[in-house]
């Protein structure tokens, strides 16, 4: 049996995973629970099971399921058999079957049953009917226990947490020192990739999101993909980008300005203090509402308030942006990992967006991303 499934999460934080999601089944009144993932959202599976679905070939093939008794060891479903022996090796789950035998392995199919889905808003329909098929008589139903579990992290899954931020500020760092007038935005997401892998070869390469590098005009929208266009002075340069480490992700956002005139100065000075504020309202035992409406009442107090069009967090660690089953009510825990940002998309002039990765404390939050955020050039 593997000791920590090749990501320093020792075994015995997985079975006390399992464990949890077996309280919350009782609390749910279910018998059980199916947890699907894919080859592109991997953290529901491999959360429980340290395996992560691999990106091949048809669907069935991309996805993987744990499923888990109320009592009873867990089985972990892979996407075809050919992906057994990996999984025996990395996972620490001891029966590893194929989904494509689901119909097959529940013997008493007439049994009446309550069967909890954790994500049901991902499952294909092709691997919902083999579920079907093998529990024909069970109540299917949306579970979002194991999201729940997943906000709240442990000091290993924090460690993970903050050398992906590390990595990540490599990014930040290499970006910066490229950016001249004349370079293109699809050079400098280059330039940043390349450093996070020179930092961290194991990622080979694995990054939490495409590559974001808005320049210009292309600052205006909230998400644009690194292109062809040349900087150019008085341009804002918005950097948004993030290393994964050992399934773990970082997501963290910059704005460069490149001798801006005062009006651009002003925006930009604007956002970075809006996240201050922001920041500060990111504490234990408040509504996470709090620190976009804390950012969101700076910005509209410095006359900026129509133009900041995004939320000003979400939650972050297997994913780029977790999900958060309570939204905008989640009540804030100690260890809860979430990004704060604060951002400005000023039509004719650029917008401009800082980003960090936070983790929640009783006191201060502690901020895992250290890239500086005043960034004139």
């Amino acid at each position: 049996m593997p000791r920590n499934c090749g990501n320093d999460v020792p075994v015995s934080e997985y079975r006390a995973r399992v464990e949890r999601l077996r309280s919350l089944a009782k609390e749910e009144n279910v018998d059980g629970f199916f947890i699907y993932a894919d080859a592109w959202r991997k953290g529901n599976v491999r959360y429980l099971s340290g395996y992560s679905p691999m990106a091949i070939a048809a669907t069935p093939m991309q996805s993987a399921l744990v499923f888990l008794p109320v009592d009873g060891e867990p089985t972990l479903y892979v996407g075809a058999p050919m992906f057994a022996n990996e999984a025996r090796e990395i996972s620490w789950i001891k029966d590893i079957k194929a989904i494509q035998d689901i119909p097959s392995i529940f013997k008493d199919k007439q049994r009446k049953i309550d069967i909890g889905i954790c994500g049901m808003d991902l499952i294909p329909v092709i691997v919902f009917d083999l579920i079907r098929r093998g529990l024909p008589n069970a109540e299917l139903r949306e579970s979002k226990a194991i999201y729940r579990l997943r906000l709240t992290k442990s000091p290993s899954e924090i460690a993970l947490l903050r050398r992906a931020a590390e990595i990540t500020d490599e990014g930040i760092r290499a970006a910066v020192d490229a950016l001249e007038q004349g370079k293109r935005e699809d050079e400098i997401a280059r330039t940043a990739e390349n450093a996070m892998i020179s930092e961290e070869p194991d990622l080979h390469p694995s990054f939490a999101f495409s590559t974001v590098i808005m320049s210009g005009p292309h600052s205006e929208y909230i998400i644009w993909r690194a292109g062809r266009r040349r900087i150019r002075n008085g341009d804002f340069i918005l950097l948004d980008f993030g290393a994964i480490y050992k399934g773990y992700t970082c997501d963290i956002a910059r704005t460069v300005g490149l001798k801006l005139p005062k009006k651009k100065v002003d925006i930009l000075d604007t956002v970075i203090k809006a996240h201050v504020e922001g920041r500060k309202a990111l504490k234990a035992e408040v509504k996470i509402d709090e620190v976009d409406k804390a950012a969101r009442a700076y910005a509209e107090h410095a006359g900026y308030g129509k133009y900041f069009l995004q939320t000003g967090y979400h939650a972050t660690g297997m994913e780029q942006a977790d999900v958060m089953p309570e939204g905008k009510e989640t009540v804030l825990q100690p260890n809860m990992t979430f990004n704060v940002l604060s951002a400005l998309f000023v039509p004719r002039l650029g917008g401009a967006r800082i980003e960090d990765n936070m983790v929640v404390k009783h006191g201060k939050a502690e901020q895992l991303t250290k890239s500086e955020h005043e960034l004139y050039l």
